[in-house]
């Protein structure tokens, strides 16, 4: 009888320790970026990560973006890859379609007659589409216990359109994950 008491109360203890070990593991993020997917912006995501062993973490993440330059709120997705514990190396891509604002259009062209003026330009919505793939490379501090989360990160956009390297920017993240 010693010996079934002894049993539960060790399974009991074991059953904590695995317990505290769960409410620690916070894989859902919530986080603001400045400088981020949309490059000369802020943004808004949800990010999950998913614990591979003790030192590499996968994660999928998605949210929106305000741009000046855009007419439309862009939503963006990505992934990473994080090596560490508290302090990561991450890197990872975002993917974003966006739309130009409007543009000045010389309007001499289509009306020939006109004198090249000031006038003669309008503000004219163009829509055109832009693929931009982020690529991106980054430190990450996450406190398990308390949520808290940082990223510093240097992006490189690539953009389908214009088939060239834009140009690297940084940027930073704070969010809380629970």
């Amino acid at each position: 009888m010693r010996h079934f008491f002894f049993l539960i109360s060790m399974l009991l203890i074991c059953k904590t320790i695995c317990a505290q070990k769960e409410l620690v593991n916070k894989p859902n993020l919530v986080f603001f970026e400045l400088f981020g997917a949309a490059e000369n912006g802020v943004g808004i995501g949800y990010e999950r990560y998913f614990q591979m062993n003790e030192l590499f973490r996968y994660s999928l993440r998605g949210g929106m973006s305000y741009d000046p330059e855009f007419t439309h709120v862009p939503l963006f997705l990505g992934n990473s890859f994080m090596f560490g514990k508290r302090h990561n190396i991450e890197m990872g891509f975002n993917y974003m379609r966006k739309y130009p604002q409007k543009y000045l259009v010389d309007n001499a062209e289509f009306n020939p007659n006109k004198e090249y003026a000031p006038d003669n330009y309008s503000v004219e919505e163009i829509v055109q589409q832009r693929d931009i793939f982020n690529l991106l490379l980054g430190y990450r501090y996450q406190n398990e216990r308390s949520g808290f989360m940082f990223r510093m990160f240097m992006g490189t956009p690539i953009e389908s359109n214009v088939k060239f390297i834009v140009g690297p920017h940084l940027g930073i993240s704070l969010g809380l994950s629970f």
